[in-house]
């Protein structure tokens, strides 16, 4: 449990979430009768809980190199990210990002992941919240996180100008489903729609 020092109140904080460690010790356990980490079968040190209350972050506490592990009252418990460092870093980057673009589009699909594969870096990402996985991927200025789930796969993109847009518009169905946060970028969506 070395890097469970990474974890800072700012950390927990980050995204909206609610902080719970380090200014407190809740440890979730088999038994009780409300559980954050549901079929766990060990005691589990709460980090923090999502801004909506939807699911909650831990640590298993009988692990002496544990994983992250993300769960809900509603769901199962999944194993998040392989350990807190992992956690740490994905949280300051998705936190770091100034989201200008984004989508709720169609189910990712192989042809997509290849394409985004080829042309950007891929970061490794979480699993399990708030879909099957989240992908990332890194260009020059461009930051692009997806969050894969049966059905649907939402878009989220920072830093693409133009050239990037009309790199992206033909796939998924991002042509009609992508959508900017503000007006200068609905323009700039509006150009690259109108030259692809």
């Amino acid at each position: 449990m070395d890097d469970l020092e990474l974890f800072t109140e700012e950390v927990a904080a980050l995204n909206g979430d609610q902080p719970v460690f380090p200014a407190r010790e809740v440890v979730d356990r088999p038994g009780d009768p409300e559980r954050w980490f549901p079929g766990w079968p060990g005691p589990v040190l709460l980090l923090s809980v999502e801004n909506q209350g939807v699911c909650a972050w831990g640590v298993p506490l009988d692990d002496p190199a544990p994983p992250v592990l993300v769960g809900g009252p509603a769901g199962a418990t999944r194993v998040f990210s392989p350990d807190v460092a992992s956690f740490v870093e994905f949280r300051r980057w998705a936190a770091s990002c100034e989201w200008e673009f984004a989508a709720q589009a169609d189910e990712l699909d192989e042809v997509t992941l290849s394409h985004l594969r080829r042309r950007y870096r891929e970061r490794p990402g979480p699993r399990g919240w708030p879909g099957r996985a989240t992908f990332r991927f890194e260009g020059a200025d461009v930051r692009i996180m997806l969050w894969d789930a049966p059905g649907q796969c939402d878009w989220f993109v920072a830093g693409a100008g133009e050239a990037e847009l009309l790199n992206l518009l033909p796939f998924a169905d991002l042509r009609t489903s992508l959508y900017a946060y503000d007006a200068s970028g609905a323009a700039v969506l509006a150009r690259v729609r109108g030259r692809g």
